[in-house]
């Protein structure tokens, strides 16, 4: 796909970035076609774990187990907040809380400007917080 629209690229970002919102915008239509999979797929995540992970679940030496289960519900909580999230919010959280995309990346990638990246990113982080503190769970810094 990429190599067809080669003559599209202005030079005005970083090549990766160009390839990066071709891929992006093909992911958005591949999302809208498989949704109902996915949904179905993330709810049968939901009930039997998230066997995935693995590695990350594994307890270090320096953590008690209670220190461990507590760390896994609080990732599961905010995994699951995460999915109520609007997907314009979602989107732009992910991509900046991955850490591999600076904003101007993200801005590019998703076709808007840096500021509505940014406040996109921060009004998620802030309805995650309301979020957490209405599940019991505040945010702690």
């Amino acid at each position: 796909m990429a190599f067809r629209k080669l003559h599209t690229f202005r030079g005005d970002a970083a090549f990766r970035t160009w390839l990066l919102s071709i891929a992006w915008r093909k992911a958005l239509d591949r999302r809208k076609s498989v949704g109902r999979w996915l949904r179905l797929t993330v709810s049968a995540l939901d009930t039997e774990g998230d066997s995935a992970d693995w590695i990350e679940q594994m307890p270090e030496q320096t953590h008690t187990q209670e220190d461990t289960v507590a760390a896994m519900q609080l990732q599961q909580t905010i995994r699951t907040l995460i999915r109520t999230l609007p997907r314009k919010l979602k989107d732009a959280l992910l991509l900046a809380g991955s850490g591999d995309y600076t904003y101007d990346e993200i801005s590019h990638i998703l076709g808007v400007p840096v500021g509505t990246v940014k406040w996109r990113v921060s009004e998620a982080r802030r309805m995650l917080k309301q979020k957490m503190a209405a599940a019991g769970r505040p945010y702690e810094a």
